[in-house]
């Protein structure tokens, strides 16, 4: 399509997140919002309030119809993820999806299969691998500012919002789990969780677990703890890295969001009789300047309307989305195996195991 012309868009689903999406593609020229899609029509009147003149469907297929939608972002619970984006991909539009992927290996598979064999865009939002802040630790990272990488610590809790259809571990550290992705060209091999259903509503025979600890583990000896909660009375937005050399904090909700410690622990020389000594460096502190450029959701888009005009691969791509998927599934055997380790595979089936495993998937779900 001729660059002047916007790329036609349409929003599936207005959750919480939908209309901070809408804002930011109303705000690209790039983009044309067509229409959005949200199945209860008794939120339509507030949605037609909110967002002015625009096309309300309750019926996702009559999106996927019009020939001037080109792109649709899937902003729906993560169950549905995979029936709208296969359908939205067979019908030969780029595809946006909210994180996770899918709730499994198999689907995330199948769709980035379909999305290579048509040629489109499918990408995930991922949006903290936009932040600035973000972008200059992987920065510092690749630079050896911290030497050897001993270990990560990720906190990611506040009071609420749980979801119907997922656990903490699926809602929340898929953040930190795409961060850890594209800090480090190693991924994790082993994976161990555990967690606990601290609320079961009347109406779930199971309930899903609240709070998570997951541990990451890497063949360089480098570990990754992502402690994420819906119950906690404080929100906190964290990553804590140690190395040989540095030290850094990442707090989100800070104003001064990163900071570098040239700090440090050594063992000493000297000994008494209860063992070795230790020295300790306490050095500078240096806050990072972050380059400011408009909001994260806002750089996301752009790579998207990139990723769909010139054919280039944006930074929150499917692949990746399909790595993340790939941790939180082992994570999610993990958990239900009482936090014993378990292996993660990044290895894509033989094509003909992969094709049964594809039936499987479409008898299993009826699509």
């Amino acid at each position: 399509m001729p660059d002047a012309t916007p790329i036609g868009i349409a929003v599936i689903g207005y959750g919480y997140w939908s209309p901070k999406l809408i804002r930011n593609i109303k705000n690209d020229p790039g983009f044309s919002l067509i229409a959005i899609c949200e199945k209860d029509r008794s939120r339509h009147a507030a949605i037609r309030a909110e967002q002015g003149n625009v096309t309300i469907e309750d019926e996702y297929r009559s999106i996927f119809a019009r020939t001037d939608i080109d792109a649709v972002i899937v902003a729906t619970i993560p169950s549905s993820h995979f029936r709208i984006a296969k359908l939205a991909l067979e019908a030969g539009k780029h595809v946006l999806v909210e994180k996770p992927l899918t709730l499994s290996v198999a689907q995330g598979d199948m769709l980035l299969q379909l999305a290579r064999r048509k040629h489109l865009t499918l990408m995930v939002d991922h949006t903290y691998l936009y932040s600035p802040a973000i972008r200059s630790l992987q920065s510092l990272v690749r630079d050896g500012t911290f030497g050897k990488i001993y270990s990560i610590e990720s906190v990611r809790v506040n009071l609420g919002l749980f979801q119907r259809d997922s656990n903490v571990v699926w809602d929340l550290a898929p953040h930190d789990v795409s961060i850890l992705l594209s800090l480090f060209d190693e991924k994790p091999y082993l994976v161990s969780v555990v967690g606990s259903k601290t609320v079961i509503h009347a109406s779930l025979t199971h309930g899903q677990e609240s709070v998570a600890h997951m541990m990451l583990y890497y063949r360089s000896g480098l570990i990754a703890h992502i402690y994420v909660s819906w119950i906690s009375p404080l929100k906190a937005r964290q990553i804590t890295l140690i190395g040989s050399e540095r030290m850094a904090v990442y707090d989100q909700l800070a104003s001064d969001q990163l900071r570098v410690f040239d700090h440090g622990v050594y063992a000493s020389e000297q000994t008494q009789e209860s063992g070795p000594l230790f020295a300790y460096k306490m050095g500078t502190i240096e806050t990072v300047a972050i380059p400011s450029g408009g909001e994260d959701l806002a750089a996301m888009l752009a790579d998207f309307r990139r990723a769909i005009r010139e054919g280039t691969t944006p930074v929150s791509n499917g692949m990746l989305g399909l790595n993340v998927v790939r941790i939180l599934a082992a994570a999610q055997q993990s958990l239900e195996r009482g936090g014993k380790k378990v292996r993660i595979s990044y290895r894509s089936p033989h094509p003909l195991l992969q094709r049964v495993r594809n039936l499987h998937t479409r008898v299993r779900h009826g699509y």
